[in-house]
């Protein structure tokens, strides 16, 4: 006797991929002086195939970070207190440079080889302030078309890539009068890369001594032999 089973295999029918160009525009809140960073976050969320194509839709988390100084009198007045300490500080370590200078340089002398320098240099505190540092975000829907020939409608398409490729500089379009931004535009490139997959229903038959084998074999106990 004679069993036929009936079984689902996938297999793979092609690739596809595309890079899709978006701009956006954004007003912050309070003003920024600069962009510190940037993170994207790229989600398809719905497809569609058509014959040798595939209509994608997704969308786009963009997050930046940029700095917004905070200044006030009284931060002034400790910035002014702080130089003049850290200006002391390195007029004391100049003078302790000199003294290591003229050690080194006796030193120096004594060597044959001119392996060893004595380096010299400083460093003068120009001004610091406090600031927070704020983001901006925002979620962009986009859609694109992908593709992939020989793909029809009732496959399957499994994501194998979506991130943002690459993005341009911030161009500010609005700014305050002290250089502080208030708006500006940004384009950046989402790249994608889909695979294809179709699955066949595909039968196999199976003679009924061998699912006789079969059965007693999964039935098949070891048992521990007594001796006496």
């Amino acid at each position: 006797m004679v069993n036929s089973r009936l079984f689902e295999q996938c297999q793979v029918v092609g690739e596809g991929r595309t890079q899709l160009l978006c701009e956006t525009f954004l007003n912050v809140k309070p003003p920024m002086s600069k962009i510190i960073g940037e993170s994207y976050d790229v989600q398809i969320a719905d497809y569609t195939v058509f014959n040798d194509r595939v209509l994608v839709k997704g969308i786009v988390e963009k997050t930046f970070y940029y700095k917004h100084p905070h200044i006030g009198k009284s931060e002034e007045d400790s910035q002014k207190e702080a130089t003049d300490k850290s200006n002391v500080q390195i007029v004391n370590k100049q003078n302790s440079k000199e003294e290591k200078k003229k050690d080194c340089e006796s030193t120096e002398k004594q060597k044959k080889t001119n392996k060893f320098k004595c380096l010299d240099g400083w460093c003068k505190h120009i001004e610091s302030y406090n600031g927070i540092v704020h983001f901006y975000q925002q979620k962009l829907e986009f859609a694109g078309t992908v593709e992939i020939p020989g793909i029809m409608p009732g496959d399957s398409c499994q994501v194998d890539l979506a991130e943002v490729k690459d993005y341009d500089a911030f161009v500010a379009t609005e700014t305050e009068n002290n250089g502080l931004i208030n708006a500006g535009r940004q384009m950046f490139v989402i790249d994608i890369a889909l695979i294809a997959t179709r699955s066949e229903k595909k039968s196999s038959t199976v003679k009924k001594e061998d699912i006789t084998k079969i059965i007693l074999v999964d039935n098949f106990e070891e048992k521990p032999i007594k001796c006496e």
